[in-house]
């Protein structure tokens, strides 16, 4: 038969265990640390939905430069506004265009942010705009199969006038065949 280990002292009869001031330290500090886990999940979730909408506005932004550039005729100049429906939520935008330094070219501004707190931008964002060529509106009105004519300004792959093409060919550096390394500097 087993016997336990008695320890003589007040109260007569003790078995080894924790006491009860060492049980609630422990419950103490299990306490804590679930209460910094708690925090650092409810911060993640926060975090995570911050940027869910800032991905959002980012995605309006991105619309109006591309509605802007895909319109046949240039940004109306100065600001214009209105309002998106974008993932689960209503947004407002404002665009702002310019003219800018370079001639032929629009710099266009837009800023997002959420229908229920216009002040709030999320999103900014800045592109430059050229509207399209004659010669290009022109290539894209042409019957389907037609060529452009080479050289025209605003062609694709063609210079403005004065610059020489550059040609590349086995002998010409940077040239060689397709998936050939560049040459050395």
């Amino acid at each position: 038969m087993l016997e336990t280990a008695v320890r003589p002292g007040r109260g007569g009869d003790r078995r080894r265990g924790f006491t009860l001031i060492e049980v609630l330290i422990a419950l103490a500090v299990v306490a804590i640390a679930l209460l910094a886990l708690l925090g650092v999940a409810s911060e993640s979730v926060r975090v995570a939905g911050e940027l869910r909408a800032r991905t959002l506005a980012d995605w309006v932004a991105w619309n109006r430069i591309e509605e802007a550039r895909l319109s046949p005729k240039p940004p109306v100049l100065g600001w214009t506004s209105g309002s998106t429906t974008m993932g689960p939520q209503r947004w407002r935008w404002r665009m702002h265009a310019r003219t800018s330094v370079l001639p032929g070219l629009y710099k266009i501004r837009v800023e997002v942010a959420p229908a229920q707190s216009p002040h709030d931008t999320l999103a900014t964002l800045i592109a430059l705009y050229a509207p399209p060529s004659a010669a290009a509106i022109e290539a894209e009105n042409a019957p389907q199969g037609a060529l452009p004519t080479p050289g025209a300004p605003g062609t694709p792959g063609t210079l403005p006038v004065g610059l020489p093409m550059p040609v590349l060919g086995p002998g010409a550096p940077g040239g060689g065949p397709p998936g050939a390394p560049f040459p050395p500097p």
